[in-house]
């Protein structure tokens, strides 16, 4: 009988020891880099949680999405406001993420070393054109209130 009691123990420690090992955590770190409170929703069809809160702007919000290793890879959606960019995640995806929600765009996922650069014109009384290069691990800008004159901006 204590022999029985013994694998009873072990069993259960390999079973814990087992199920610990079958998530992957990826950490995405979210930022909005727009001039509005942002609604950000990520589904993920093998993931029982639906993500869905708000992101002040100029603010980041890190969010934990486990995953079961069995699932991997599986895809997502991440939306904002009503632009969407779906994303997968897999084996080789970067424990940690970065996400850039920008007017009419979302970059990302992407991890710290990527780089994606965006160019804009700006149409004022003469045309303005800038270019930002986002790294992954970008700190969000302090808003800007709008100058007046100011036009939209254009995203190419």
């Amino acid at each position: 009988m204590h022999a029985l009691s013994k694998m009873a123990v072990l069993g259960l420690m390999g079973t814990v020891a087992f199920m610990v090992g079958c998530v992957e955590t990826y950490h995405v770190t979210i930022t909005n880099h727009t001039p509005v409170v942002q609604q950000v929703v990520i589904e993920m069809p093998n993931v029982a949680e639906r993500f869905d809160f708000t992101i002040d702007q100029g603010r980041s919000v890190i969010q934990d999405i486990k995953v079961d290793k069995e699932d991997l890879p599986t895809g997502g959606t991440i939306s904002a406001g009503n632009v969407q960019q779906p994303f997968t995640l897999d084996k080789k995806t970067k424990k940690d993420l970065y996400v850039y929600i920008n007017e009419g765009r979302i970059v990302g996922p992407i991890d710290q070393n990527t780089k994606y650069t965006i160019h804009s014109t700006k149409q004022m009384p003469r045309k303005v054109e800038e270019t930002e290069t986002i790294h992954g691990d970008t700190p969000a800008p302090k808003p800007e209130a709008p100058k007046p004159g100011d036009s939209e901006e254009v995203v190419e």
